[in-house]
């Protein structure tokens, strides 16, 4: 694959998510795009405009995002490999604006090529991967403090920062991909590995907690068990002691020896894809009673 093959994209938003600047450089560096855009809908950002000094000023006169799509496009639809740091928030709002095809190109994420060429070897989990200004500066790659956020720094940053972790790691760009997707098929795997109590409170009732550690609760522990899935098991849990819930407003329960001769000898397996589902199910847990 060639440097030309491979682009980097940076975005900065308003508020409102609405994109207010796009850069894109090439694996070489060059700069083959870079505009600011007038939002449709946001007027003010002063949250945003603190992080990127981006004012509305500086975009009273520029053209619409939807306006340069065709070049943004042609810029997708020719690069083999996108490069950015945390990069789906990017491709995601460019998605939904009306670039296609993004989700069809292979991406890496600077932020899982960090984790991977040195954060998972210094006990740095996954999602918390230190910013690209940290990375930066870890990597003797120059960001200037008033340059940060700015697209087009940041971009070129976050490119000389792939540079350089690539060269620390020794592979292509689709022997990244490659290995990265079992990496992080085994950090969900174990990741989903967890503990489930069913604990009693004096004058409360019966509560259940559900940790990735094992604890040693003040309160009465009623039952324990190991889960391989602790999201699917904390939904299973909740959904069979839902009947037994005192308050609508608090997950507090009045159990029986039934329910907790049940819990104690609960289990489950885990299944690919099915951590990351009941997890996102479990956001929603009070709208579903549980």
């Amino acid at each position: 694959m060639e440097k030309t093959d491979i682009i980097c994209l940076d975005a900065e938003f308003a508020d409102s998510q609405e994109i207010l600047g796009l850069a894109v450089v090439d694996g070489t560096g060059r700069v083959v795009y870079h505009s600011y855009f007038k939002p449709e809908l946001a007027r003010r950002w002063p949250d945003s405009q603190r992080v990127h000094h981006i004012s509305p000023a500086m975009v009273r006169d520029k053209p619409s995002l939807r306006s340069c799509l065709p070049a943004i496009q042609a810029i997708i639809d020719k690069a083999k490999v996108i490069v950015g740091y945390a990069l789906s928030n990017d491709t995601n709002h460019l998605a939904e604006q009306g670039v296609e095809h993004l989700n069809n190109k292979p991406t890496i994420d600077v932020r899982d090529l960090y984790w991977t060429v040195r954060g998972r070897h210094n006990g740095v989990d996954l999602m918390a991967v230190p910013s690209l200004a940290r990375c930066a500066e870890e990597l003797g790659v120059d960001l200037p403090a008033d340059k940060a956020h700015a697209a087009d720094a940041d971009t070129i940053a976050t490119l000389q920062v792939y540079d350089r972790l690539m060269e620390e790691y020794g592979g292509t760009p689709e022997e990244f991909m490659a290995e990265f997707d079992e990496l992080y098929r085994e950090y969900v795997r174990l990741n989903a590995h967890g503990y489930a109590y069913l604990l009693r409170k004096p004058g409360l009732g019966d509560i259940l907690k559900v940790w990735k550690e094992p604890h040693e609760p003040r309160e009465q522990v009623l039952a324990v068990v190991e889960l391989p899935n602790r999201f699917k098991g904390e939904y299973e849990i909740r959904k069979r002691l839902a009947k037994r819930r005192t308050s609508p407003a608090a997950p507090v329960y009045r159990l029986q020896r039934a329910d907790i001769e049940w819990m104690g000898t609960y289990t489950n397996e885990y299944v690919e894809g099915e951590a990351e589902w009941f997890r996102a199910l479990l956001r929603h847990r009070e709208e579903l009673a549980l």
